[in-house]
């Protein structure tokens, strides 16, 4: 899916939810998805921006924390390690 964030993704998950039901299902997507990955590309390359962890649906949306790993970082295109 294209978003220009993890949390643009989910926004956007529940934009095409909408397109099926009258109300997207939030909490339903906050516990079917598990960690939401956004990745850029540049000069060929795609790079890890930002990698979030949902642990759930709250007043204030979805409740998510960041996920730091050094080993997600630059895969080349077509580079399958």
């Amino acid at each position: 899916m294209h978003a220009n964030s993890a949390r643009g993704a989910l926004a956007r998950l529940e934009q095409l939810t909408l397109e099926a039901a009258r109300q997207a299902p939030v909490a339903l997507i906050a516990d079917a998805i598990d960690v939401v990955v956004f990745m850029n590309r540049s000069g060929g390359k795609r790079r890890v921006e930002e990698a979030l962890r949902v642990t759930g649906y709250g007043a204030d949306g979805y409740l998510t924390e960041p996920l730091n790993s050094p080993a997600l970082s630059v895969v080349s295109q077509g580079d399958a390690s």
